[in-house]
C-alpha cells in the first residue's frame, strides 16, 4: 500500500513538471543559440534566420546572453539588424547591462555561467509573412570580448488575450 501511495505522488510530480517546462515555452515560435565559446571577435556577426507566417499576431523577440565570471564589464553593447529577402528594415545600437553598475553582481541566473534574457522587440509586427533574419555584432572597445559563452535569440508570438 506504501510504495503504491509513493508510486502516485511521483507520477503526479513528474506530470506537473511535464506541465510546467511546456507552458514556460509554449509560446516560443523561434529559439536558437550559438555558441561563442567565451571569445567573440567584433567582426563576427552573429546570424538567426526565421521564418513569419503569421502576420496577424505580435511578437516580443529577447536576446539570450550567457555570460561567465571572465566578462569584466558590468553592460554589453550591440549593433543589430532585422532583414527580410536581402532588405533592412532596421538597424539598431542597444545597450543592456549584465552586471549592477554599484555592486558589480550578475543580473543573470545560474550557477557558473549567467543568462539574462534581453528585450529586443515588443510587440513587434511583422508586415509580411517568410524568410527574417536577425544579425547581431558586439560593440565593444575590446577586439575579442572575452567571457560571453552563448548568444541567442527567442521570438515569442504573444497571444490575442493579452
Amino acid at each position: 500500500m506504501r510504495n503504491k501511495y509513493f508510486t502516485t505522488i511521483f507520477i503526479v510530480l513528474v506530470a506537473f513538471c511535464c506541465v510546467f517546462f511546456y507552458s514556460c515555452n509554449h509560446d516560443a515560435i523561434y529559439a536558437h543559440n550559438l555558441s561563442i565559446d567565451n571569445s567573440w571577435n567584433k567582426n563576427t556577426k552573429l546570424k538567426y534566420s526565421f521564418v513569419v507566417d503569421d502576420v496577424s499576431s505580435k511578437y516580443d523577440v529577447f536576446f539570450i546572453i550567457r555570460n561567465n565570471d571572465e566578462y569584466k564589464y558590468t553592460n554589453l553593447w550591440l549593433i543589430t539588424s532585422l532583414n527580410s529577402k536581402g532588405k533592412t528594415i532596421r538597424i539598431d545600437t542597444l545597450q543592456y547591462d549584465i552586471a549592477d553598475r554599484k555592486t558589480g553582481k550578475w543580473l543573470g541566473s545560474g550557477i557558473f555561467n549567467k543568462e539574462i534574457k534581453a528585450l529586443y522587440l515588443e510587440n513587434c509586427r511583422f508586415s509580411k509573412s517568410g524568410d527574417y533574419n536577425i544579425e547581431v555584432i558586439q560593440a565593444m572597445r575590446d577586439s575579442n570580448l572575452i567571457g560571453i559563452e552563448d548568444f541567442g535569440v527567442q521570438i515569442n508570438k504573444i497571444s490575442k488575450t493579452e
